[in-house]
């Protein structure tokens, strides 16, 4: 009797992007919907759309998704759509959320596994961070639970993570990675760009950062050893969108019949 080896294969999608207001400017439900169709996303999120609860759900609703979660802005700034497809393959679940992040448990039908996931918009003033990472590592504290984060976190790491005349500040980057090394996260392997945030200026006055990214602790990467990010063109907004690949490839054996 021969045997068969068989792979069940399904590469979740995943998509973040500070849009910068993007709700209110033109061409932005176009570009939007170009990276829903070209990546095939299961799920997106966008930061700082700046529009209210009344037109958000009027364009939450052309991006032809079945679910939805909003955060409001607060007043002109800020703001957050979480928005995901009905599948068979995984089901999403809002369990917190918060002015600056959401956060969610997902259940991986493929792999038959359940881990977390928290989205974030990280405080451009960085005197109310730590407050930020303080309630963020509070989500999965006392557990050991899989737990990958992805947004535009607004923090440095190295001052490798900066390319300007001018170096990040020692002390910025301390507390954030503090908060890294406390709660065991990783950077996921990224490509594409290394930085995701330009100030839209040339030459000397050129500044870009590598203020969005993802991360996740030892349980999460011994399940998605594959996983990776690209970074894509700075394009419609000062940031550029990132794109989280999860192989979910499962091998199973068969038999041939006698």
């Amino acid at each position: 009797m021969d045997e068969y080896t068989f792979a069940r294969f399904y590469p979740m999608k995943i998509f973040s992007w500070n849009v910068r207001g993007g709700g209110g400017r033109k061409g932005f439900l176009a570009q939007t919907r170009y990276f829903i169709s070209k990546y095939n996303l299961d799920i997106m999120a966008l930061m700082e759309t700046r529009v209210n609860s009344s037109r958000a759900h009027k364009i939450i609703a052309k991006l032809n998704f079945q679910n939805a979660f909003e955060i409001p802005p607060d007043g002109f700034s800020g703001g957050m759509w979480l928005v995901w497809k009905n599948s068979a393959n995984f089901e999403l679940k809002v369990v917190v959320s918060h002015n600056r992040f959401i956060h969610c448990q997902i259940r991986d039908n493929i792999k038959e596994n359940s881990w977390l996931a928290t989205f974030v918009y990280g405080f451009p003033h960085h005197h109310l961070q730590s407050q930020l990472w303080e309630d963020i590592a509070s989500l999965n504290r006392g557990n050991d639970l899989p737990w990958m984060i992805i947004g535009n976190l607004n923090e440095l790491s190295t001052s490798e993570d900066k390319l300007a005349k001018k170096k990040g500040n020692s002390t910025r980057f301390n507390k954030f990675n503090n908060f890294l090394h406390t709660n065991n996260l990783m950077d996921i392997s990224h490509i594409g760009l290394p930085y995701t945030w330009w100030n839209s200026r040339l030459e000397d006055q050129a500044i870009v950062e590598r203020l969005d990214r993802a991360l996740a602790n030892p349980v999460w990467l011994s399940i998605y050893k594959e996983a990776y990010v690209e970074n894509l063109p700075i394009i419609g907004s000062d940031h550029g969108p990132m794109l989280l690949f999860l192989s979910n490839q499962v091998l199973t054996k068969r038999f041939s019949p006698l």
